[in-house]
């Protein structure tokens, strides 16, 4: 076989541009799927099947319950988180949606915090029927990041200062 050589305008070069061109449809159709699963699971009663298996899992021990809770309570931490760890140009970008989706992701799995406040007995009862110890992970979980959100942005904004006290 003798030497290979590369001509910079021929079919490969040309076949590869073209894929670049086309748009791919995987994000559309991830979409679709995630988007179908959310009215899947919000519209069956989801919330209360979570509370069963949560429940079966920890054989209603309380502490095992504020544990799950807790990691669903920190999920939008953890996801950004993981995504930070990507050294790509659009990281803040999927730092953003995995938050983002994880905040979904523990809307769904536990009532919001003012059904709980307001006691609205009907999104609450299956957690403290079946896990009674979740409910108050998840909200510890995310009264912590919410702490955290308001010291990253405190921490933002003297960044921001000091970075333009020179244009005062």
């Amino acid at each position: 076989m003798g030497p290979v050589t590369f001509e910079p305008g021929g079919p490969l070069a040309r076949r590869q541009a073209a894929d670049a061109r086309r748009p791919s449809r995987r994000p559309w159709l991830f979409g679709i799927l995630f988007v179908v699963g959310l009215l899947l699971v919000a519209g069956n009663g989801g919330r209360s099947w979570w509370a069963q298996r949560v429940g079966d899992v920890t054989g209603h021990s309380r502490w095992a319950d504020f544990l799950i809770g807790l990691v669903v309570g920190l999920l939008p931490v953890i996801a950004v988180a993981v995504a930070a760890l990507s050294h790509h140009r659009r990281r803040v970008l999927r730092m953003f949606v995995a938050g983002a989706i994880a905040f979904i992701v523990t809307d769904l799995l536990a009532p919001s915090l003012w059904k709980a406040i307001t006691n609205d007995t009907a999104a609450t009862k299956p957690f403290e029927t079946h896990a009674p110890g979740y409910l108050p992970g998840v909200y510890v979980g995310i009264g912590i990041w919410f702490a955290l959100l308001i010291v990253a942005f405190v921490r933002a904004r003297r960044a921001f200062r000091a970075r333009f006290a020179h244009l005062r």
